[in-house]
């Protein structure tokens, strides 16, 4: 711990941290423990003179409460027990969604994301007149990743219900390009729940800039740049008073036609094989087995 101190990397006059900051909590540690076995042989020895045998036993186990809460408080002990990840383990965990949203976060709610298209996509190693195989994965926090299917054209218009929590901040989208043998990372889009989704009221058809990380293919175009559209949306339980800031543009014709694909019995890929591959209505006849045989 004490040779990766001075490893973090800093912007210039910033000064790094001690090598000795992970050692205090230790050493105020150890001073409340003093003080807490010290007192309670005082207290002990008190209370022996008082009422002898009983008196010791209680006054040690008086002693020793009493002067270890001092001791906290007098070294600042008290503060190294408390969580320092505010976002996980403070109030807003315990917040309405509706409350949280007043004072800058969010609370626990279904958010609805629409994987669009992506538009002015170059890969990296393909010839040009080879067009990207395209798709893209959704990731925010403890939820699964979703994953659009593989499109050339970049039209994707897959929707993907997401559980948001208080400690998810980001949703990542990466957009990767499918190979024989695998896929690589083409590019992502970094998105604020809070400043991106609930500000604006749940856009609709919103553009995003795709960045690139230092292994991503993807191509940089200084005429046009690459973009992923993005819509999000609210489920029926979502609180009321915070429904007006949404808007409205497109949203209730997209989900009709989603809830009628839903709806369907075609619907996914995995309905879809499992009808193809085990046809329970399938029959075999005498003769067949015959010239199989």
């Amino acid at each position: 711990m004490l040779g990766t101190a001075g490893a973090v990397p800093l912007l210039p006059g910033v000064k790094g941290p001690s090598a000795l900051d992970s050692l205090y909590p230790m050493f105020r540690g150890l001073a409340s423990l003093f003080l807490a076995v010290l007192g309670m042989l005082l207290f002990g020895m008190v209370g022996s003179l008082a009422y002898p045998g009983t008196g010791a036993i209680v006054g040690a186990i008086a002693g020793l409460a009493f002067c270890a809460a001092l001791g906290c408080c007098v070294t600042g002990f008290w503060r190294d027990l408390l969580p320092s990840n505010t976002t996980t383990f403070g109030a807003e965990q315990f917040l309405p969604h509706a409350l949280a949203v007043q004072i800058g976060s969010h609370g626990h709610f279904d958010l609805v994301v629409t994987v669009n298209e992506v538009a002015n996509v170059e890969v990296q190693g393909r010839m040009p007149w080879m067009w990207p195989e395209l798709y893209a994965e959704v990731a925010c926090g403890s939820n699964p990743v979703k994953r659009t299917c593989v499109r050339t054209d970049g039209k994707f218009n897959e929707q993907f219900k997401l559980k948001i929590a208080p400690t998810d901040d980001f949703l990542i989208v990466r957009l990767k390009d499918q190979d024989v043998f695998g896929s690589r990372d083409v590019g992502y889009v970094c998105v604020n729940i809070h400043r991106d989704i609930l500000e604006p009221g749940f856009p609709w058809q919103k553009e995003f800039p795709i960045e690139a990380g230092e292994h991503d293919k993807l191509r940089w175009n200084e005429r046009k740049a690459a973009m992923v559209v993005l819509s999000f949306d609210y489920t029926e339980d979502y609180p009321a008073v915070l429904r007006g800031n949404a808007t409205a543009g497109g949203r209730e014709e997209s989900r009709k036609g989603l809830e009628k694909q839903w709806g369907s019995a075609n619907y996914g890929a995995v309905n879809y094989l499992s009808k193809l591959e085990f046809n329970t209505a399938m029959k075999i006849s005498q003769e067949d087995a015959s010239l199989k045989a």
